[in-house]
């Protein structure tokens, strides 16, 4: 069931990034420029309030784009509780001025209002974000990013990887999740010591076919004319169009910044 969820869940992100809705149109280089700047303005923020904005504006952006929202909360939920880890930290074990005390047994932990204060500023850029590369995301098919990769002149090793680590990760996963079910059935989980004999063997397994799938999938491209370097999409060159979409993100930014700022 979980796995299924999964599957449908990334599908259904492919779906929205290949849709021809208004922000899936524009230009990959100009999102990604777009999404670089807000990155940068939220990491480098004083307060809470300007990563919020973003994370905020993020949000609307997946739900104009028509997003599940039930998608969208979960793929922010473990995010949210990197936060809520990050701003804890940050409260019993920064100096300041104490807010409460608490006793675990013999040791005694104090939180400080500058605790709060810096808990609540990592975790809102850590938010922020998030919810950024979120929305990039689901405007952008994969495809397409790592064409902006390209025209970036990025190492054409690390673009190739990305590609095939995106094509064949969930395929791999999907094996092992074969694997796992198999050894349920069979009962090789029924107490402890044959789940651990049956998790080292299906990490045998997994990584016997692992190097199958990869000798086979050299061999297919070699036959296919692979010559050390993929033929993937060419972006065209940037017009008055992305000119003017790049300057209507910027001024979008702006006025978010304005807002949170006043």
């Amino acid at each position: 069931m979980a796995q299924h969820a999964f599957e449908t869940g990334r599908e259904y992100a492919d779906a929205v990034a290949w849709s021809g809705r208004r922000l899936q149109g524009v230009d990959v280089r100009v999102k990604l420029a777009v999404a670089l700047t807000a990155l940068g303005v939220t990491i480098g923020a004083r307060g809470p309030a300007l990563p919020l904005a973003m994370l905020a504006a993020s949000v609307a952006a997946c739900l104009a784009m028509r997003v599940r929202p039930g998608l969208l909360a979960a793929r922010l939920a473990a995010p949210f509780s990197v936060a809520a880890v990050v701003m804890a930290g940050q409260l019993f074990f920064w100096k300041g001025q104490p807010l409460f005390a608490l006793s675990v047994g013999p040791w005694t932990v104090t939180a400080t209002q500058e605790g709060l204060s810096h808990g609540m500023l990592i975790g809102a850029r850590v938010l922020g974000a998030v919810g950024i590369v979120l929305a990039l995301s689901f405007s952008t098919p994969f495809p397409q990013l790592l064409a902006a990769a390209r025209w970036l002149r990025a190492p054409a090793i690390a673009v190739e990887l990305a590609a095939l680590i995106y094509r064949y990760l969930f395929l791999l996963r999907e094996e092992a999740e074969t694997m796992l079910q198999a050894q349920r059935a069979r009962l090789g989980y029924a107490d402890r010591r044959r789940g651990l004999r049956s998790a080292a063997a299906l990490g045998g397994m997994a990584f016997v076919r692992v190097y199958d799938r990869a000798t086979d999938i050299h061999r297919a491209m070699l036959c296919r004319g692979y010559t050390g370097e993929f033929q993937g999409t060419r972006l065209l060159p940037a017009g008055r169009r992305e000119a003017l979409h790049l300057l209507t993100g910027l001024t979008l930014l702006a006025v978010v910044y304005c807002l949170s700022v006043w």
